[in-house]
């Protein structure tokens, strides 16, 4: 399979793998079924879903009409993702916690910090600049954001 989308499922997984964006967990829960032997096998779907927040999910603070109902159906009968799920967003004026936390109570399901990319995600694979005085600026809580990646202010 080629492409963009197979590229970035890759480079999402190099990167949940080296915990390089902080994506630890991104793994969804495993697939039972037999592998022909007669006995349970665990496989990993080979695809997920990354799904942009802000305009598509929800707008402001309301969830899209669907996106409830749909995403009842990504869920095994334990409540985990039947496949790996991240969300992304440009936005980066709260806490990944807190846009996870948002995101479970708008959309009923589980989500984890880990599984929530936003603007400011990406500081923590650019250690060459971990240890430099750096400029933020921004919205929200930018010091509490800040204080995330080992950056000098």
């Amino acid at each position: 399979m080629r492409g963009p989308l197979p590229l970035l499922c890759r480079s999402l997984k190099s990167a949940a793998a080296a915990g390089s964006l902080g994506l630890r967990g991104l793994c969804c829960s495993a697939v039972s079924g037999e592998d022909g032997t007669g006995t349970k096998s665990s496989t990993q779907p080979p695809f997920g879903f990354l799904f942009d927040i802000d305009g598509v999910l929800v707008r402001g603070k309301t969830p899209i009409p669907a996106a409830r109902k749909a995403f009842q159906k990504l869920l095994n009968s334990q409540g985990q993702f039947l496949v790996p799920v991240v969300f992304v967003t440009n936005a980066g004026n709260c806490l990944r916690q807190k846009k996870a936390d948002q995101l479970s109570h708008l959309l009923g399901v589980p989500i984890s910090q880990d599984q929530v990319i936003m603007s400011h995600s990406p500081l923590r694979m650019f250690k060459r600049y971990h240890d430099k005085c750096v400029l933020a600026s921004g919205q929200g809580p930018l010091l509490d954001i800040a204080k995330q990646y080992p950056l000098k202010m």
